[in-house]
């Protein structure tokens, strides 16, 4: 991995003024042996602040130890000689970019290379000038409405846009031999990060398609008007013998907004056995976070196989020249905990 600073002087930081200002966590594959061994939490500032504000109620023990872990990615290693395509990660709110160093890798390993984008005010994040900042430091996201926060989803989304125009295929970027596939983009998020990818494909057309895992979709473009890239909502609950996993109910909210759109490529995911933050590191290194409602959770190994391969089969199936829902559907039909099904057009319904 590498991390890079961005700034966009053209927009202003909500709340401090000034241009705006973020950073990127680039995860891919590596030639074995090149790059530098690091701890998963790197940053002692960001864990003191993390420590003192109680992040989701994680004792500060097993917070510290954070910093002796090793992390899944070494940095700054030399690329694979490929044209890699890409994967952009929109964070859940409050949670820290490097809680998706786990997934991260393990998508890259898949051959893909992927930018954790850890926007102002959506995760937890210190910025270049040091500053830490949340979405508690916001005032429009303390309303209960979600189409309050429209703004500020329609902001990370360009975020988004900004972060591609600074990863160019041509060239690497302060990674030797890294190359992108700026022709194959998938925009994926966890928690309000999936309403953003949602949003992202609302107006980004480099993005072939995007994943939304557990975000909210009312209040967006898409929830409105309907997708007009391939979009995949997929939600999770622990497992329970009275609570067999269902198909998603495309006639019902939140999957509707699917059926608005003008294709068919659009699918709704029922997890039996994951939980809000199964697509994050959560099962790997803070799974006290999960929400069991009584039920069951896959291990995290086959939480996180379950997980990146839903990412894979969207590449496979929705870059060019992919296979299309066929993908999707035999991806599936192959793993016990999941349902799905896809939208027909709104236009070829009775």
């Amino acid at each position: 991995m590498t991390s890079i600073a961005l700034t966009d002087p053209s927009r202003t930081d909500p709340l401090a003024g000034g241009a705006r200002q973020w950073r990127v966590d680039l995860y891919y594959p590596a030639v074995a042996g090149t790059g530098q061994a690091r701890p998963y939490a790197d940053d002692p500032i960001l864990l003191a602040r993390m420590t003192e504000s109680g992040y989701y109620d994680i004792p500060a023990e097993d917070i510290r130890a954070w910093a002796a872990r090793p992390a899944p990615a070494r940095r700054d290693a030399r690329a694979v000689e490929a044209a890699l395509p890409l994967v952009t990660l929109s964070p859940g709110s409050g949670v820290a970019a490097f809680h998706y160093a786990e997934l991260a890798s393990a998508i890259a390993r898949r051959g893909y290379a992927v930018a954790v984008v850890d926007a102002p005010y959506l995760g937890l994040s210190r910025l270049a000038d040091s500053r830490i900042v949340s979405g508690t430091d916001d005032p429009v996201q303390q309303a209960d409405d979600p189409h309050a926060w429209q703004p500020r989803v329609i902001a990370w989304a360009q975020d988004i846009g900004k972060t591609l125009d600074a990863l160019p295929a041509s060239r690497g970027v302060r990674a030797t031999g890294l190359t992108l596939d700026m022709a194959r983009i998938l925009a994926v998020g966890h928690s309000l990060g999936g309403t953003v990818a949602v949003e992202v494909c609302s107006h980004e057309p480099r993005v072939s398609a995007c994943a939304d895992f557990e975000g909210v979709v009312d209040g967006t473009t898409a929830y409105a008007e309907g997708p007009v890239r391939p979009t995949l909502l997929a939600l999770s609950r622990s497992a329970k013998p009275e609570r067999p996993v269902t198909v998603p109910d495309l006639g019902r909210p939140p999957f509707d907004f699917l059926s608005r759109g003008q294709q068919d490529t659009h699918w709704g995911v029922s997890i039996s056995g994951g939980s809000h933050m199964s697509f994050s590191d959560a099962p790997q290194v803070m799974p006290s976070t999960l929400t069991r409602f009584g039920g069951t959770l896959m291990d995290a190994g086959r939480s996180q196989q379950v997980y990146v391969g839903i990412v894979d089969a969207l590449g496979r199936a929705f870059f060019p020249g992919g296979g299309g829902n066929a993908v999707l559907a035999a991806y599936f039909e192959s793993v016990p905990e999941a349902r799905a099904t896809h939208a027909a057009p709104t236009s070829l319904k009775p």
